[in-house]
């Protein structure tokens, strides 16, 4: 399965979870509280994100793990 460019293999379980939390609709400080990490590295992980997919809003990000069930926002990872 792919996300933009990046097999899903390819994504972090960091980088998961800053996405997870993206798709709850969290804010760059909210995704750093929930992940329990800063917001400076909440930005190390959306650069990693955005340059893996090949995407460049995390939202879109976001909508199409949903979409294609990579990731459930209150669930987990599938």
């Amino acid at each position: 399965m792919t996300l933009g460019n990046a097999k899903f293999e390819e994504l972090t379980d960091a980088e998961l979870a800053v996405l997870r939390s993206f798709a709850k609709g969290f804010t760059y400080a909210e995704v750093a509280n929930d992940c329990h990490i800063s917001e400076n590295t909440v930005r190390y992980h959306v650069k990693n994100l955005t340059s893996k997919t090949g995407m460049h809003n995390m939202a879109k990000i976001a909508l199409e793990a949903v979409d294609k069930r990579v990731i459930l926002p209150g669930y987990g990872y599938t």
